[in-house]
């Protein structure tokens, strides 16, 4: 049950790696995502949104799309030559609207630009829709990718969805995260949710020029730091994999440890994620490996 857009991506890049990622090659992107796993529709303060057509189990692919375009989060810049909005230079942003074609170019400035109301402000509009590709073949720097739809999925700190790209397809992908309900809208995360509320208040606020009023920012005051302190152990386990060979190092070697020492350390972790409504996959990784990790010992 998936969407698949197909189209034309523009490439801002260098030539070293236009070459490189044609030499790659790409698998083509899967010809049975015919099915739209979703429809959008207005959210009253938050512009359009995704909503699910249809009950959508864990880790069902909901859409694959191709990105409008792609550059670089960081663009050079000679001094002196001419800018745009946000200081932006534009020979680029010219020769990338030039490049787009009417229909590309109507799709990327119908997107929501948070940093300024200035018509056909390129530079606002991408850096508001940009979503993460990370370093492309022959340039080892971060790239950001716009694209027609996923860039209208809004967020929440405890999304039922997430975002990956896709580098084999050269796409972008959106998999439901939980069980997700009919009419039910689509989230993912602008930001680290495990970052503290504060924290990700004033990344949001400073990036998206939005204040977030999802389910787990709406917790009443005296429950913001019991719930911090779970996402700190949660930000914990992600940040030290180093920890989880000391975990199982101390159970095979420690004879005073009982036989369920490990199985009750990482279900704790995963009731903290269930206690924040997220489903991150990374965690959900490290935590399945070690209790493989137990029951083939």
């Amino acid at each position: 049950m998936a969407h698949a857009l197909d189209r034309r991506t523009i490439v801002f890049c260098y030539l070293d790696v236009k070459e490189k990622i044609l030499a790659r090659g790409m698998q083509p992107m899967q010809e049975n995502l015919s099915n739209s796993g979703f429809t959008m529709k207005d959210v009253p303060g938050a512009g359009k949104g995704l909503f699910a057509t249809a009950d959508c189990p864990r880790s069902t692919r909901l859409i694959c799309e191709r990105p409008i375009f792609i550059s670089p989060e960081v663009i050079p810049i000679v001094p002196g030559e001419p800018t745009g909005p946000h200081g932006f230079p534009t020979r680029y942003s010219d020769g990338i609207l030039m490049t787009m074609g009417d229909d590309l170019r109507a799709q990327f400035f119908a997107l929501h630009n948070c940093k300024s109301n200035i018509p056909r402000d390129f530079k606002g509009t991408m850096d508001t829709n940009n979503l993460p590709v990370g370093v492309l073949p022959g340039y080892n720097a971060r790239h950001g990718a716009v694209f027609s739809v996923m860039s209208r999925i809004n967020h929440s700190c405890s999304p039922n969805a997430s975002y990956r790209w896709d580098e084999d397809r050269f796409c972008g992908e959106i998999r439901a995260a939980r069980p997700i309900a009919k009419g039910e809208e689509l989230t993912i995360t602008y930001t680290s949710v495990l970052d503290s509320r504060d924290e990700r208040q004033g990344t949001l606020k400073a990036k998206y020029a939005f204040t977030c009023v999802c389910q787990a920012c709406r917790i009443p005051t005296d429950q913001r730091e019991h719930s911090d302190a779970r996402r700190h152990t949660l930000a914990t386990l992600q940040s030290h994999v180093q920890q989880h060979d000391a975990i199982f190092s101390a159970w095979t070697t420690d004879a005073a440890l009982p036989d369920d020492y490990i199985v009750q350390c990482y279900l704790e972790y995963a009731k903290t994620m269930e206690e924040e409504a997220l489903s991150e996959p990374m965690e959900w990784a490290l935590i399945s490996h070690a209790l493989d990790r137990k029951w083939t010992r």
